[in-house]
């Protein structure tokens, strides 16, 4: 069952990958394809940062509390569903970076 908070969030992603690639087209347009590997590295880098500093704590007090606590089913059914909007994104990162590659080789050959 999709919690009703679910289509405004998915609205939102669908902004994101819009605006996403508006970006993308102004990066072609100002720096060529170059920059399209540069926003989808960029985008690849923020996607994973963002899902290794969820599961790995840092040497802190609140690694420490990690280990001490159980997560309920919602907190996992939550964390399944953050993965897989970030998984997304990152595919989506390494659709740019595809392009930016295969656009560059293309200018250069």
């Amino acid at each position: 069952m999709r919690r009703p908070g679910f289509i405004l969030l998915n609205g939102l992603a669908w902004v994101g990958i819009l605006a996403l690639a508006g970006l993308a087209l102004a990066v072609v347009r100002l720096l060529g394809f170059p920059g399209v590997l540069i926003l989808g590295l960029l985008t690849t880098l923020i996607c994973v940062s963002a899902d290794l500093s969820r599961d790995v704590p840092t040497w802190s007090r609140g690694m420490f509390e990690s280990r001490g606590t159980r997560r309920t089913e919602a907190e996992r059914e939550d964390g399944r569903q953050d993965a897989a909007s970030l998984g997304y994104y990152r595919g989506c990162g390494f659709v740019l970076i595809a392009a930016g590659l295969a656009g560059t080789v293309w200018e250069l050959w």
